[in-house]
């Protein structure tokens, strides 16, 4: 796997080679929630992605390897579609509770129905 060997090889790289904004807000997120240091570059990022993936840096755990880091990314995929499908669900979910309060008080609602 290319992000495996490339966390090892080039590990001062900047991590949007690897990673989009959205993979890296979740991982910084992920690293506040664990106390562990937010990526800044391509290395860390890599290792948060381990850790994601079940490795936890004992004195005696070899380098992750690439199954532990394709877990990690599996667990990062869903956890990001999982965030975005919440997301717009919540935001239908207030146009209509808008839209039903709006005709209760009998007044025209002004929203927004997509997103930009």
């Amino acid at each position: 796997m290319v992000m495996t060997l490339l966390g090892r090889q080039s590990p001062d790289w900047n991590p949007e080679i690897m990673f989009t904004s959205d993979e890296l807000g979740f991982l910084n997120d992920y690293a506040k929630i664990y106390r562990l240091e937010p990526p800044a570059s391509l290395g860390p990022a890599v290792q948060l992605m381990a850790h994601l993936g079940g490795f936890r840096q004992r004195k005696q755990d070899k380098v992750p390897g690439h199954q532990i880091i394709w877990n990690g990314y599996n667990k990062l995929s869903t956890s990001l579609l999982a965030h975005h499908v919440g997301v717009q669900i919540g935001i239908e979910k207030g146009i209509e509770i808008g839209l039903k309060r709006a005709a209760e008080q009998g007044g025209e609602p002004v929203v927004q129905t997509k997103l930009s």
